[in-house]
């Protein structure tokens, strides 16, 4: 860490043990040490990282406005946000385990200690998605509006329609025939928001307990957004995805709501990232992910019989 940053962490109380993250041309690290006595994850980046320090205010946001029952959701509770003129900081308590992913560059990599554990692993996850869609809406939830823009219109460019190599015209026809009952109010709930597998510590010595390691995101938005969203990681894995699918829906408006999310979170992947899409470790997701949003532009059926 640079000395600026060792000086933050001084004054605050935080002792580092090891560094899990370091960017240091950007200021933006993260660290695992001691607090007031706990084992805590150090989270500190320079103010001019404007996106990730948004991102913390919202965390710390969201961790005071769901109190309590983030307690339900195996959410690490967060124990300080601070910042000064130069630097924006997170500590929050340290959850020991493994991710998910194996691979935290490519999270649909699931790491193999997990893959084989569907009734163990896959059913926590599930009762965490539950457990989001289970907590009550309130005022301060509503104004976290919605994880990706409504209007899908809005995502499509030349660069989007170059990328995915789709005819688009037919997945917006779709998802706009059926937009506004996709969020009316019966079918908003309270979600992640970033529902992928490096989200997800498991804790193989506590019986595979599943923790949530990321707030940022969580905002209100269609009921089956986190389904959806962790659904597309986990394409090698189709057991996974099956079963997954099989305990949210259930019904012909289950699948309906399924095949917008697919859409629209699907449109939403940063297809007009040249240097995503051209990077080597991706390139089989995306042939993949392309299949599941083309099919999503014809039925439920179409997309889950790939």
């Amino acid at each position: 860490m640079t000395n600026q940053i060792k000086s933050v962490a001084a004054k605050i109380g935080f002792k580092s043990k090891r560094i899990i993250k370091k960017e240091p041309l950007r200021n933006d690290f993260i660290c695992v040490g001691k607090y007031r006595d706990k084992d805590v994850l150090f989270k500190i980046t320079s103010n001019k990282n404007k996106k990730i320090v948004e991102l913390m205010k919202k965390e710390a946001a969201v961790d005071s406005i769901l109190n309590k029952s983030v307690s339900k959701i195996s959410v690490p509770r967060i124990l300080l946000f601070g910042r000064n003129k130069n630097f924006s900081w997170i500590i929050r308590e340290y959850i020991e385990g493994k991710s998910l992913s194996s691979d935290m560059k490519a999270y649909d990599n699931i790491n193999h200690d997990f893959s084989n554990k569907t009734e163990i692993v896959l059913l926590k996850i599930i009762k965490i998605i539950r457990s989001f869609q289970d907590l009550k809406i309130n005022p301060k939830l509503k104004s976290l509006g919605v994880r990706f823009d409504p209007k899908i219109e809005h995502l499509i460019s030349p660069k989007l329609i170059q990328n995915i190599g789709l005819d688009v015209d037919k997945l917006v026809k779709f998802y706009n025939s059926f937009r506004r009952e996709y969020l009316s109010k019966k079918n908003l709930r309270v979600i992640m928001g970033d529902f992928n597998p490096g989200n997800l510590i498991i804790n193989q010595k506590k019986n595979y307990q599943v923790y949530i390691s990321d707030l940022s995101w969580v905002c209100l938005d269609n009921y089956l957004m986190d389904v959806t969203y962790f659904w597309f990681f986990l394409w090698r894995l189709p057991s996974w995805q099956n079963f997954l699918l099989e305990q949210f829906i259930k019904n012909n408006n289950d699948k309906k709501n399924f095949q917008a999310c697919v859409i629209r979170q699907g449109l939403s992947f940063g297809w007009q990232d040249d240097k995503m899409i051209k990077n080597p470790i991706h390139l089989s997701r995306h042939k993949a992910w392309r299949r599941y949003i083309k099919a999503a532009g014809d039925s439920f059926d179409k997309i889950t019989t790939l």
